[in-house]
């Protein structure tokens, strides 16, 4: 069953535990992610989901009027890169941004949202082939869409995870 509360920005069957919302509040509050102009707005119970919103207003417009570039990459910056730190284990695997392309497509002239998934097959793939090479590095999507579903920006999170090595 599809559930959407007010703090959803998608229909999703993943819910928020008192955890993940006091996780949420937190990483809003954090100083670093409360200055790009994004909000995450939802965080599954099991960290594989995570809604993040961007509002257009005179902080984050740029001279031309549109949300700004810099910005909107900040604010879905280290989403994938927290998630996996949430799920995997911090003794068996070390996880890093490598790197990221954008593909602007429309101009953000109202407020966005962007889904960020990891599924169950992900996590499987990411452990047998980290298992078999030690290391290996993925890309993930994630869009920014308007209130219609029409995509205004594209992005590529290329993620690098590892087996730590025990000194």
């Amino acid at each position: 069953m599809l559930i959407k509360d007010s703090y959803m920005l998608f229909n999703t069957n993943k819910k928020e535990s008192l955890k993940t919302k006091l996780l949420r509040i937190g990483f809003n509050l954090h100083h670093s992610y409360f200055r790009s102009g994004g909000t995450v707005s939802f965080i599954a119970s099991d960290y594989t989901e995570i809604h993040v919103k961007i509002k257009y207003s005179w902080l984050t417009r740029n001279p031309m009027r549109s949300v700004f570039g810099g910005l909107i990459y900040a604010s879905i910056d280290p989403i994938y890169v927290l998630m996996f730190l949430l799920i995997l284990d911090k003794k068996t695997y070390i996880v890093w941004d490598k790197s990221a392309t954008i593909k602007f497509i429309k101009p953000i002239y109202k407020s966005a949202k962007a889904r960020f998934i990891i599924t169950p097959e992900l996590l499987e793939n990411i452990k047998k082939e980290v298992a078999a090479n030690d290391k290996s590095v993925f890309e993930l999507p994630v869009e920014y869409v308007d209130n219609h579903g029409n995509i205004l920006v594209a992005f590529t999170k290329t993620i690098y995870i590892a087996k730590r090595k025990n000194k």
